[in-house]
Parts: C-alpha cells; structure tokens; sequence
C-alpha cells in the first residue's frame, strides 16, 4: 500500500468515511494531497501513518463532539418554538415558521368549517324550514 497514490474514493473505502470527511482531513492538515494530473490522489505512507496514529476511543470523539455542538448552541441566542421544540424561533415570530404555517392552515379550516356550519347559517335555515312549513300549512 505504501508505494502507490490512492484516489480520494479510495481513501473513503479505505478509511471507512464519506468525501466530506476526508475533504475535512485535508482541511485540517492530517491528509495531505499530492496532485496527480489535475487530481487529488494521496501516497500510500501518508495513510498508513495517518491510520497508526489513529486512536478509536470512541467515548472522546463522542465527548468532543457534543463539546462542539453545544458551543455552537450556546451562540444560539434564539428561543426554541415552543409548538414543536425542534426549530428556532425567528424574530418577531411567536413560532417557527414551519409551525406558523400549519396554525394558519388550521385557523384557515376553521373559518370554511365556520362559514359553512355557523349560527348565521343554522340560523336562516331554520326560517328557510319555517317558511316551508308556514306554505304547506296555508
């Protein structure tokens, strides 16, 4: 394996990651590319150093990315929607806007619902039936 360069999809089966995650080793300086005709291909030496120096405690890299991503939360000034608690309010709104769409979908059901069964329409149809009576009973 040492003597060869391995395309990047190579290195993805090889390490058992996606492209994003080797993309993010390139980034970071743990793989480094070698340009091979206009593409990335990567030595052998280097991936065989790169998975040596690997340790899978997998309790660290779970504790580190929960380390992360309530960094990231704690930036996070915005209130959760208190319908659904999963998405972030926006300002001004008193919902998220996934939410404020199906409360206005439902208020909108209840109006139609209103307007075709309400007192006004019970109403005249009462006198309706009424006067129907009223001119079979003349």
């Amino acid at each position: 394996m040492a003597d060869r360069l391995y395309s990047t999809r190579e290195v993805c089966s090889r390490l058992n990651c996606s492209r994003a995650t080797v993309t993010r080793l390139v980034a970071r300086g743990l793989l480094v590319p070698v340009k091979f005709m206009g593409h990335n291909r990567f030595k052998g030496e280097d991936l065989v150093q790169f998975i040596a120096e690997q340790t899978h405690d997998d309790v660290a890299v779970i504790r580190g990315a929960l380390q992360m991503l309530s960094e990231a939360h704690a930036e996070e000034d915005r209130q959760l929607c208190p319908s659904c608690t999963k998405r972030r309010v926006n300002r001004g709104h008193s919902m998220c806007t996934r939410c404020e769409e199906q409360h206005e979908l439902q208020l909108a059901h209840k109006r139609k619902w209103w307007d075709k069964h309400g007192a006004e329409r019970r109403a005249a149809q009462r006198q309706a039936e009424a006067a129907d009576l009223d001119e079979v009973g003349s």
